[in-house]
C-alpha cells in the first residue's frame, strides 16, 4: 500500500500587506530552490496543511496557529518532491529561517505547534489520516464479486463464475483481439487458419472455423471457447462435456467494438478492452469526419468483388457493407436491397454502373485480374481504372486491425481526401 510519510517542517510566516510569505527553508525536508515561491490561502486562526504536488491540497483549521505542516513522500512513491509545492510562482530570495520572528507569540505557540505535530503523527499510526495520507495514484475500484454474464451474438447468455484462464479461439477475429488484449499467454489453442500476430503460430490447432476439433479442444480443459457462428452442433456437443462457448459474428463496426468489450468482459482485461477500443473510435470517427459532409447523390457507388465466377458479392448486412458506408461509398447491392453473400448477374452490374470497384487479394492479386475481366469492359469503374485490390484479413475479420482495412477502402472511395 503506498502512503504517505510526514515529514514536519515549521516555517515562519510573517504577515505582509495581509499576506503572508515564504521566510526560509523547509526543515528536513530539503531545501526549496530555484524561481519558486509558494501562496498560501491563510487567514488568521489557520494554517495550510500540504500534501504533495501530485495530490493537490488540503486546508485544515487549526486555532490561533500559523504555522505549516508540509508532508513529504517517500522518493520511490511520487517522484522527487524536492523544491515542489502545489502553487508556483517566484522566489525572489532564500532567507534562513529566523526564529526570532515567533517570539511575539511567545513560548505557548511553540507548545502548540509541538502538541499538533504530534497529534498529526498520533492520527497518522492509528489510520485515523488515512484519507490524507493515499499515494498518489488514485486506488483502484474493487472488481464486483460474482459471476461474468454477457449475451452472445446468436443471444445466448454466456456466465463465467471468474475471468477465464485457458482459453481457446477457433476464428482469426477473435484470436487477434485476445492477443490485442495482451491475454496470448492464456490461449491454449486456436483455429487452422488463425495467422496473426507470429506467437499464435506455436499455439495448439483446433480445427477450421465450420470443422472444429472437439476431441482437442475437450482435451485442452479450457474454461473459454471463442467461435463464430455456423458451428451450432459442434456448440451443443461442447456443452455437453460442460464447456463455456461464446459465439461471435459482428456484423458492423460498432458491433466489433462491442464483441471486444465483451471478450475483454469475460477475460477480466476490461481496461485493456476500453483502450483498445477507445483508440479503433478515434480511427472510426478520423474516417467519418473527412466524408461526412458528401451529400448522399454525390458519394461513388462502389461494387465489392467476392468471387468472379460466377460473380459474387456483399449484401447490404454485411460487414463489407459497413465498411463501404462508413467510408463514404454507396453499396450498390444496398439499391436492390440484397442481403448476405448473394450470386450477382453482369448485367444488373452494368446497370448500376459502380464509380469503384473493390477485390479482396486473395481473389485478385492485382487490378489487372478485374480490369481485364471482357464482361466488365463496359463499367465505369474499369474504364476509370477505379480498381482497387486490399489485404483479405485487414477488411474481411472484424478485430483490432480492421480500422486499418477501413481507412484502405476510403483511399479508393474517396482518393482526393485520403491522400
Amino acid at each position: 500500500m503506498d502512503f504517505f510519510f510526514l515529514r514536519i517542517a515549521l516555517i515562519a510566516f510573517p504577515q505582509q500587506d495581509g499576506r503572508p510569505s515564504l521566510q526560509g527553508k523547509m526543515l528536513r525536508g530539503g531545501e526549496i530552490t530555484g524561481n519558486k515561491r509558494v501562496v498560501y490561502r491563510q487567514e488568521p486562526g489557520r494554517c495550510c496543511l500540504w500534501r504533495s504536488s501530485c495530490t493537490g491540497e488540503l486546508f485544515s483549521k487549526i486555532e490561533k496557529s500559523r504555522v505549516a505542516v508540509i508532508p513529504q513522500v517517500r522518493l520511490n512513491d511520487c517522484g522527487s518532491t524536492k523544491g515542489t509545492i502545489p502553487h508556483v510562482g517566484r522566489l525572489t530570495e532564500k532567507v534562513e529561517l529566523n526564529r526570532k520572528s515567533q517570539t511575539e507569540e511567545g513560548g505557548s505557540l511553540m507548545l502548540k505547534n509541538r502538541l499538533l505535530t504530534w497529534l498529526l503523527v498520533l492520527l497518522l499510526i492509528t489510520g485515523l489520516s488515512l484519507p490524507l495520507i493515499v499515494g498518489c495514484a488514485p486506488s483502484k475500484a474493487p472488481e464486483a464479486e460474482g459471476p461474468i454474464r454477457v449475451v452472445d451474438d446468436t443471444g445466448r447468455e454466456i456466465i463465467l463464475e471468474k475471468a477465464a484462464e485457458r482459453i481457446i479461439s477457433a476464428a482469426p477475429s477473435n484470436t487477434e483481439v485476445l492477443f490485442a488484449l495482451g491475454l496470448g499467454q492464456k490461449v491454449v489453442g486456436v483455429g487452422d487458419f488463425d495467422d496473426y500476430p507470429e506467437e499464435v503460430k506455436e499455439k495448439e490447432k483446433v480445427g477450421g472455423l465450420y470443422d472444429l476439433n472437439l476431441e482437442k479442444i475437450i482435451s485442452l480443459n479450457p474454461d473459454l471457447v471463442l467461435v463464430i457462428s455456423g458451428v451450432e452442433e459442434a456448440v451443443a456437443r461442447l456443452e455437453d462435456k460442460g464447456l463455456v462457448i461464446y459465439t461471435a459474428e459482428p456484423k458492423t463496426l460498432d458491433q466489433t467494438l462491442e464483441n471486444i468489450r465483451k471478450i475483454g468482459q469475460l477475460t477480466g482485461a476490461h481496461a485493456q478492452a476500453q483502450e483498445l477500443i477507445s483508440q479503433m473510435q478515434e480511427d472510426i470517427e478520423a474516417v467519418k469526419s473527412r466524408v461526412a459532409d458528401i451529400a448522399e447523390e454525390k458519394r461513388p457507388k462502389v461494387f465489392w468483388v467476392v468471387w468472379n465466377d460466377p460473380l459474387m458479392s456483399a449484401g447490404q448486412d454485411t460487414f463489407i457493407s459497413d465498411l463501404i458506408v462508413t467510408a463514404g461509398g454507396v453499396n450498390i447491392l444496398a439499391l436492390d436491397g440484397l442481403t448476405g453473400w448473394p450470386e450477382y448477374s453482369v448485367e444488373k452490374l452494368i446497370e448500376h454502373n459502380p464509380d469503384v470497384i473493390i477485390a479482396p487479394e486473395s481473389l485478385a492479386p492485382t487490378p489487372d485480374v478485374i480490369l481485364q475481366d471482357a464482361r466488365l469492359s463496359s463499367v465505369k469503374a474499369v474504364q476509370g481504372k477505379r480498381v482497387y485490390v486490399v489485404p483479405d484479413n485487414l477488411v474481411v475479420r472484424p478485430g483490432p486491425r480492421v480500422t486499418q482495412g477501413l481507412l484502405l477502402v476510403a483511399k479508393a472511395i474517396h482518393p482526393e481526401l485520403f491522400q
